[in-house]
This record gives structure tokens, C-alpha cells and sequence, in this order.
């Protein structure tokens, strides 16, 4: 015989509690009175989940990897979306590369991360796994206690979705298919993350797709809010968190310094470049500078301009040209030296 209901009797005043009891009782004498009674102490049981800390803890420590997954996220498609919609931004370019290897590297071992099983990790996968083995304790009296007598329906029908068909406890068979549908999201990603991302495997290996991580990324931030709703009793509306500083200001202004260009000084001088490559320096100048023949010259790339250098020595640490002092037959600059020095010990 199914129990009578048990919505809203949780909270009703012990007395009222026996009372309705002890009619139940009267209506159903097929059913003994210590059944009733280990019924309605079950029904009355809010006792928390054994490790329910634990998994609280983990929780917050999930949260901040999680929220700095979809962080970076957010970032990389604004910055990105900055070359798309700037005509005067190269997009084939070895900058462009270098964001997205470290975009796609740090969000890899991001998703990977909550993949893990390790129990010595406080991971989204090591989170479900422990909530299989103590589902038992996560009761649904437990889940709606906190709940306003007018929101106690809602409350069920949210712990509906962790024990199905009226369940007084999580059924752990729900635990560990969510668990299974976060592997089968990072499926596609998992053996190039794995040859490419935190091994160097020398074997070819199918190349993952921006859908693949986007799909396995938002697999992990819909698992952390199902289960957030769970342990916390209540939902969370956002896994992407606001970034509320002005990120943009940085690059409203230019990045490289303008100091070369204001200590240039125009010549008007033109010089064709010949079939080999070479120019030809005007004698002006080269008196000028004091080049002489046979002396080296540097070429520097600054944008699309060519900036040439008297060949001077650079110190061997901070690069510096006209490093006056030699150590070991390499050049070191005084400010380098005066540094190394004060690192000596003097007794």
C-alpha cells in the first residue's frame, strides 16, 4: 500500500504530525501502527547528508575553476571578435596564433580537469561519483526543509529531477548518467587533448573542432548548475561571471611605445632598392654616424618600417646596446653589473 502523501507534513507542528498519524491509522489498519510510525519519522527526517560539507566545499573550489573557464571563454570571443571586425587587424598572423594556442590549451585542461576521477582532486566528476555512493542520504525531506510553506511544491518537483517517480532519496542511476554525459561531451576533444594538450605524442591524431570545445565547455557548466541546485538547495542563473572591470580600456590606446619615432628626424633622402636586395647609404650620413667601411649594422622591424643600427655590443641580460663591460667574452651593461654585485654577499 502506498504511504499517504507526505507534502506538507514535514511542517506541520509535532502535534498535528501524531494527529494526522494516528488517523492514517485509524483509515488503514491493514498497515501497523510502528509501520506508521518508522514512515513518519522518515517523512520528518531533515537531517542533513552525511557529507554534505564536503561536497559544499568542493562545490566552491568547482565554482572557481569553472567560472574562470567561462571567463577566459568570454574574453577570447571578445578579442577575437575584435580581428574579425577590424579591417586594419591581420587575421593571418603569428599573434593570432599565439592567442588561440593559449585559448584552446587553457580551456582543454580546464574541461579536462572536471573529467577527473582522482579522489585526491576536487573535481566535477570526483563530485558525482561521491554523491553516487552516498546517495542514499540526500533526502527529499532534507531538499525542501528550507523552503517557504508556499514554494515546498516547487522544491519537490526540482528534487524530482534527481529521484524520479516520488523517490525519497537522490537515485544514484541519475547521478551517474549525468556523470556519463559529461565523458560522451568530452569524447570528441579527449585523444586530442590527450596526445597534443598534456602529452607529446609523435602519432597523428584527429584535430579537434571549435564546436567540440564550446559543446564540452557548456557540458560542465549546465552538470555544475544542475548539481549546485542540489547540494545548495537552489539554482544558480549564471555560470559565466560579469567581469566588471573596463577590460576594453586596455586596448583603446597604443601598445608600442613612440619613443623611437619622436628621436627620429626626417632626411628626405630616397635610395632604390637594387636586384639583390641592397641599398646604398649616402657618404652624408655615414660621415655623419661615423660608418665606416666593413662595420656591422642592425636591422630592426618596427610595423612596416625598417630601422637600421650601428652594430654596438648588447649586454648578455637585459639587452641593452653599448654594453661597456666584458665578462667571459660576453657583454654585460653597468646597471646589469651593479645588480649582480649587490647579489654578492660581502663577508
Amino acid at each position: 500500500m502506498r504511504p499517504p502523501p507526505t507534502h506538507g507534513i514535514r511542517r506541520l507542528p509535532h502535534s498535528l504530525l501524531c494527529h494526522e498519524v494516528v488517523f492514517c491509522q485509524k483509515r488503514r489498519s491493514s498497515v501497523s501502527p510502528a509501520g506508521w510510525r518508522s514512515w513518519a519519522a522518515l517523512v520528518n527526517d531533515t537531517s542533513a547528508p552525511v557529507r554534505l560539507q564536503q561536497w559544499e566545499d568542493w562545490l566552491e573550489k568547482i565554482r572557481r575553476q569553472i567560472s574562470e573557464l567561462f571567463s577566459d571563454r568570454f574574453l577570447y570571443r571578445q578579442v577575437t571578435g575584435m580581428f574579425e571586425g577590424n579591417p586594419e587587424l591581420p587575421t593571418e598572423t603569428v599573434v593570432r596564433d599565439w592567442i588561440d594556442g593559449m585559448y584552446v590549451t587553457s580551456a582543454s585542461i580546464g574541461v579536462r580537469r572536471q573529467l577527473d576521477q582522482d579522489p585526491r582532486v576536487a573535481s566535477l566528476a570526483h563530485l558525482l561519483i561521491d554523491l553516487t555512493r552516498h546517495a542514499s542520504t540526500v533526502r527529499r525531506s532534507w531538499y525542501t526543509a528550507e523552503s517557504p510553506p508556499g514554494l515546498v511544491d516547487g522544491a519537490n518537483r526540482a528534487f524530482d529531477d534527481f529521484a524520479p517517480n516520488g523517490q525519497d532519496s537522490l537515485a544514484p542511476e541519475v547521478v551517474e548518467a549525468d556523470r556519463k554525459s559529461l565523458e560522451t561531451a568530452f569524447a570528441p576533444l579527449q585523444p586530442w587533448v590527450q596526445s597534443r594538450v598534456a602529452h607529446a605524442n609523435a602519432r597523428s591524431t584527429k584535430a579537434a573542432t571549435w564546436k567540440d570545445l564550446d559543446a564540452a565547455i557548456d557540458a560542465v557548466g549546465k552538470t555544475y548548475q544542475k548539481y549546485h541546485q542540489l547540494i545548495a538547495r537552489g539554482p544558480i542563473l549564471f555560470v559565466e561571471p560579469e567581469i566588471l572591470e573596463n577590460w576594453q580600456r586596455v586596448f583603446r590606446v597604443p601598445w608600442l611605445p613612440q619613443r623611437r619615432r619622436t628621436e627620429m628626424r626626417a632626411t628626405g633622402i630616397v635610395r632604390q632598392v637594387d636586384q639583390l636586395g641592397r641599398i646604398v647609404l649616402p657618404i652624408e650620413l655615414r660621415r655623419a654616424l661615423n660608418v665606416k667601411d666593413g662595420d656591422a649594422l642592425e636591422i630592426d622591424v618596427d610595423g612596416e618600417d625598417l630601422i637600421l643600427y650601428k652594430g654596438q655590443p648588447k649586454c648578455v641580460f637585459c639587452g641593452q646596446r653599448g654594453a661597456a663591460l666584458e665578462f667571459h667574452a660576453r657583454r654585460v651593461c653597468t646597471e646589469c653589473a651593479k645588480s649582480i654585485g649587490a647579489m654578492v654577499p660581502t663577508d
